[in-house]
């Protein structure tokens, strides 16, 4: 960075990577190219892109066979081209298609993983579970929200940051019901009751926060059409009835 510098308040966290660099010339060798390992690659190893496995690209080629094999339901649908008319009966449709890609992309994620019954998970036999596409065990699999303070739509993930954080997401439903409301303000005097001892913050659900005590209206959002992304169907997306 010489002859320039950065200069921060506060450093939370910081490393230090080498890497040898070296500048290929050409990638092709009489018009073919054979990848070995760590032969050549553009990817940066720091951000864990590297393509850092010695054994040769055969290797692998051999074992993807194996690997397909073993999914029949995913070879079947990508040798299937998607279908651009309704009556071509050996093409998938474009709407099959999509929801098997949206799926597998959950394995591909590693999102997928499903974990037994322990002591930090309860078993689904012991509990009514109100909302069947919340399963005991799996990930908080994140819908689009709209945000209440600034009408943006958001994906409810992205909003909660990954600092080791225990969190509580309450799924109010249609609070302009009197009879929805009345439930949303007996979890809310719960919550207070509960926290009021270790925590000095008022209202659960609109607190304050920060040196000045300012208010954090960023933690509400509705299950609603936006602007431009669409209907994140939040409700729908964990199978949960909604009181309108």
């Amino acid at each position: 960075m010489h002859p320039y510098k950065l200069e921060t308040p506060f450093v939370e966290w910081y490393t230090r990577y080498e890497n040898g660099q070296r500048i290929r010339k050409d990638v092709t060798r009489e018009g073919r190219v054979f990848i070995a390992g760590d032969a050549f690659h553009t990817h940066s190893p720091k951000a864990g892109q590297s393509r850092h496995e010695r054994p040769p690209i055969g290797l692998r080629l051999g074992a993807a066979p194996n690997r397909s094999r073993a999914d029949r339901s995913r070879p079947q649908a990508i040798a299937s081209a998607p279908s651009t008319d309704e009556g071509e009966p050996d093409g998938v449709s474009l709407k099959e298609f999509t929801a098997f890609v949206i799926k597998m992309g959950h394995w591909a994620s590693g999102t997928a993983v499903h974990y037994k019954e322990s002591i930090v998970v309860a078993a689904e036999a012991t509990i009514n579970l109100v909302a069947p596409g919340l399963p005991l065990g799996k990930r908080f699999e994140s819908h689009q929200v709209v945000l209440m303070a600034d009408a943006r739509p958001w994906h409810l993930g992205d909003r909660l940051e990954s600092d080791g954080k225990w969190r509580i997401i309450l799924f109010a439903g249609g609070v302009r019901d009197l009879t929805q409301r009345q439930k949303l303000d007996e979890v809310e005097a719960y919550l207070d009751s509960t926290f009021s001892l270790r925590d000095r913050r008022s209202d659960i659900l609109w607190p304050q926060k920060g040196a000045f005590g300012s208010r954090d209206y960023l933690k509400i959002f509705s299950d609603d059409e936006s602007w431009f992304s669409g209907h994140g169907e939040f409700f729908a997306g964990f199978m949960m009835p909604v009181v309108a």
